[in-house]
């Protein structure tokens, strides 16, 4: 009715289908400086549908929201709407009852046009998509992106994907295209890894029909490896994907960017068999180290009817472009920044 497009959080991709021109499952494409530069400047009014207010929609500098954007809030607790930012409009109320009353109050009104915006917004997700289309065409090393884009082009929107993962969970979410509300399951922008093979388990009790591909980090899998013996004990056939970069990525790429790649602590792993570990609790498992056996692997571990367990070989010196951001800046003389806890001062030791 409005032309209006929908930006999700990863709690609720696929409430509006990705296919569709008014449909985004990265509300950072709302700042999208081609998206901008087609409507002719930033958004003038965004309205939060039921989401809480955090690090992207708050006031701070990683907000997508314009700072001169007027805000109207919509949420069914009160005492959320203003808690972290000022809005202009308040609106409490259940979202599905509040967007109802709205649509009859939009009929037979007229709304501006929004096509060219929408026209920047869709070569913008296309262009995210296709980003690292060139490296990860290579066999080998393989790249992550290829990984992620191989599962969403194996269900193809018609299944339930879940994304676990620091680095991981940010290279399948660009990936992905979600068409309904739920088909996309991961940890949010807090990182509580070691969710993917729980929530796969749980998608696959309550959708039996459905196909359930999980792909986790190399780090997080090993948080919650044994759930595979929970998944074969009661034959419960997922497909897990082990994006197996050696290491904790998001962590080691940051303290590369940040102090030199001589001086990473704490970050780095081994090229562990998690398709042998799968396996010993009775999963079907694959080893991949080549990019054009992901996409077989990935057909005979559907076909399996078991529970499975692939374990990719990626580029360990891959980073994905947000490690870098974060870590990049100067910092002043005697300080010092630790990644995710913010700067420090440096204390003389005698």
């Amino acid at each position: 009715m409005t032309s209006v497009p929908v930006f999700a959080n990863a709690k609720a991709r696929g409430i509006v289908p990705e296919w569709s021109r008014l449909g985004y499952g990265n509300f950072a494409l709302a700042s999208s400086p081609l998206a901008t530069q087609a409507a002719g400047g930033p958004a003038d009014v965004v309205m939060l549908l039921g989401a809480r207010v955090g690090m992207f929609t708050g006031t701070g500098p990683r907000s997508f929201i314009p700072p001169g954007a007027k805000v109207i809030q919509v949420d069914i607790e009160p005492e959320e709407i203003g808690r972290s930012r000022d809005v202009d409009v308040a609106l409490a109320g259940d979202v599905r009852d509040t967007l109802r009353v709205m649509m009859d109050r939009a009929r037979g009104r007229t709304f501006p046009d929004h096509a060219a915006w929408l026209d920047g917004l869709e070569q913008s997700k296309k262009m995210l998509r296709a980003m690292n289309d060139q490296p990860a065409s290579r066999e080998t090393p393989i790249h992550q992106s290829r990984v992620a884009r191989e599962i969403a082009d194996a269900l193809a929107g018609d299944g339930i994907i879940v994304a676990d993962g620091g680095e991981t969970s940010i290279w399948m979410a660009e990936q992905a295209i979600v068409l309904n509300a739920g088909d996309w399951l991961s940890h949010g922008y807090l990182g509580c890894l070691g969710v993917g093979i729980p929530f796969a388990i749980a998608a696959k009790v309550a959708h039996p029909d459905r196909r359930v591909i999980a792909i986790l980090g190399d780090g997080s899998a090993g948080l919650n490896i044994a759930e595979f013996d929970t998944a074969v004990r009661h034959k419960i056939p997922i497909v897990v994907v082990v994006n197996n970069d050696q290491g904790w990525g998001m962590i080691r790429h940051g303290q590369r960017t940040r102090y030199g790649s001589d001086r990473v602590v704490g970050a780095e792993l081994g090229a562990t068999r998690y398709d042998l570990v799968a396996e010993g609790f009775g999963a079907h498992a694959e080893f991949v180290t080549t990019a054009s056996e992901i996409g077989p692997a990935i057909k005979r571990a559907l076909a399996s009817g078991k529970t499975a367990c692939i374990n990719v070989i990626t580029d360990p010196d891959q980073p994905h472009m947000t490690s870098v951001a974060m870590a990049k800046g100067s910092l002043p003389e005697g300080e010092v920044e630790l990644p995710y806890y913010g700067k420090k001062k440096l204390v003389p030791t005698a």
